[in-house]
């Protein structure tokens, strides 16, 4: 029988549980951990030393509970959000990650981004003004007060992208998260607003954006004759789920998002790919 494992990491804990099919709970597990709050205002945590490490604990636990004969089929990660992770061109944290509207850092710069774009023009194009819920202000931030970090990053994440990334290598984010990066992404077209982005990322390249069935991640099948690239699984919510060995590099974007369709894989596939989720999880440290 095939089993689901679920991760969910929570303001105040990262959760775990092992499902079959139908819906019965197999095992579960739960991680507390706290968030920092170095400063009035702040609210910060670890995302390699609580997310990704929890992340890790939790799959070594619950897949050494799968009863004999069964196996665990899919894997699905969420994350809170929208968070702000900036990371080098190895996939390290440079700083904490700055979490959701709970940190409010970044007034100044939700001030002087509703000025500079049109707090109507916002409105129209990413749905809601700009808050301290909204993860465009956060990255402006981070440029004005801690320019080192900011030139050092090679990518921006959100708590559910970044374990994609540690999981498979994409560079992905999931459409629900990005509608929460405003202003940077049109929720009329679901795409990012290029010019509003390129002005506020500088550098920084946008994620590949996804719908929650298509694939995230390859991975090579080794065969007499060189190797094959096998498609991945669909991943069934965010991003973070049809893993794929090997170390983590951008990917430019691609032609336009096709929408919720994706790619179906057979089970052969989606079993062979998400061994990889589980190796690169025992391996962790």
């Amino acid at each position: 029988m095939e089993l689901l494992l679920g991760i969910d990491m929570g303001t105040g804990s990262t959760k775990g549980v092992l499902v079959d099919t139908s819906g019965s709970v197999v095992a579960s597990e739960t991680i507390p951990h706290s968030m920092d709050l170095p400063r009035p205002g702040w609210a910060e945590v670890d995302p390699d030393a609580v997310w990704w490490q929890e992340v890790c604990t939790i799959s070594r636990v619950l897949t050494a509970q799968v009863p004999s004969g069964d196996r665990v089929g899919a894997m699905c990660v969420s994350g809170v959000g929208p968070c702000l992770v900036l990371c080098d061109s190895d996939l390290r944290p440079l700083r904490p990650a700055i979490l959701y509207g709970i940190d409010t850092r970044a007034t100044a710069e939700i001030e002087s981004l509703t000025e500079e774009f049109g707090e109507q023009n916002i409105l129209d194009l990413a749905g809601t003004p700009l808050s301290s819920q909204a993860v465009g202000p956060k990255i402006e931030w981070v440029r004005r007060n801690e320019p080192d970090v900011f030139e050092q990053s090679r990518g921006w994440y959100g708590s559910n992208s970044y374990i994609a990334a540690k999981l498979t290598g994409e560079y992905v984010m999931d459409h629900h998260t990005a509608s929460q990066c405003d202003p940077m992404y049109i929720t009329r077209e679901f795409d990012w607003n290029l010019q509003w982005a390129k002005r506020i990322c500088g550098h920084l390249p946008l994620p590949r954006l996804a719908w929650p069935p298509e694939g995230v991640g390859t991975r090579k099948k080794k065969k007499k004759k060189g190797a094959k690239r096998v498609r991945p699984p669909r991943a069934s919510a965010a991003p973070g789920l049809a893993p794929r060995g090997g170390r983590h590099r951008h990917r430019r974007r691609g032609r336009r998002d096709r929408g919720p369709g994706g790619h179906p894989g057979d089970r052969r596939r989606r079993r062979r790919v998400f061994r990889g989720v589980l190796g690169r999880c025992a391996r962790a440290r």
